[in-house]
């Protein structure tokens, strides 16, 4: 493993905030009549991308104790790792100046939200590109990766906001009506795309090494029961209910379902690096 658990949590963040951002841009538009929830968002995505490039720097051993080595990270145009820095902090400059904007009363313009989005979708991609431009690690060398960072940062955005808007106002339902189906697609999606990465996995013995570890081997609990289970089978199936009953499966249940959407897009990033074995 080349990288710890500092980066598996940096790209887990930066994928929760791509997702939350574009949650709130959908409410802003679709459900007016949840301000707190909006607001919430707001906060919640400066707050969890500021955490994931804190540990970044954290990582590259920068920071106050060697802060040249992170201005040189930033300004190295050849790393990947630099381009997501760019992308990121310009992330966290937009999700700012729309919450700025919102404690002052004032409306996000359109042409802001649609910079933010961009970014957003941009955050969510590279945390698949950062991994896949590793060729000497089959697991992450796939086009398939990407893709399925940018499905599981929507659904972990969706589970976010939808947390956050559960703990400051009743105002849940709504936005549980508007992002129904999408979030019974998204874990479905998400399961398939799983088994694409799992199934397309080159690079000979090394790369059925690297899948033997999550089917059966050192990985495998986690796999199946934190991943499979928690974090994609038992959500779609509470999703699942909660449409079909017209909103009414327990809250609890759905909060529960939301922890484990959490849980398996962290547990998701976990595997893929440290699951990875590298060509000899």
């Amino acid at each position: 493993m080349i990288w710890g658990i500092a980066i598996v949590l940096y790209l887990f963040l930066a994928g929760l905030g791509a997702g939350a951002y574009a949650v709130t841009v959908l409410i802003a538009h679709r459900t007016p009549d949840a301000p707190k929830t909006l607001r919430a968002g707001r906060i919640l995505v400066p707050a969890v991308v500021g955490v994931g490039l804190i540990l970044l720097m954290v990582d590259a051993r920068a920071g106050m104790l060697n802060p040249l080595r992170f201005l040189y990270l930033v300004s190295n145009a050849s790393s990947v790792m630099s381009w997501g820095v760019v992308i990121l902090s310009a992330f966290m400059v937009v999700s700012l100046a729309g919450l700025v904007l919102d404690l002052a009363k004032r409306r996000v313009p359109v042409w802001l939200e649609a910079v933010g989005l961009a970014a957003a979708l941009a955050t969510a991609a590279y945390t698949g590109v950062l991994l896949g431009v590793v060729e000497t690690f089959p697991l992450w060398h796939t086009p398939i990766l990407p893709v399925l960072f940018v499905v599981s940062a929507a659904g972990t955005g969706i589970a976010a906001v939808a947390l956050v808007g559960t703990c400051v106002a009743d105002e849940r339902r709504g936005v549980r009506q508007m992002l129904a189906r999408t979030r019974i697609a998204l874990p479905a999606v998400e399961l398939v795309l799983v088994l694409l990465l799992l199934t397309t996995t080159q690079g000979g013995p090394v790369g059925d090494a690297t899948v033997q570890s999550l089917l059966a081997g050192r990985y495998a609990t986690v796999f199946w029961v934190g991943l499979v289970t928690v974090g994609l089978a038992f959500p779609l199936a509470a999703n699942v209910a909660d449409l079909r009953r017209g909103n009414g499966v327990p809250g609890g249940l759905m909060v529960v379902a939301e922890l484990g959407v959490l849980v398996g897009g962290f547990l998701l990033r976990y595997l893929v690096v440290c699951a990875a074995l590298p060509l000899s």
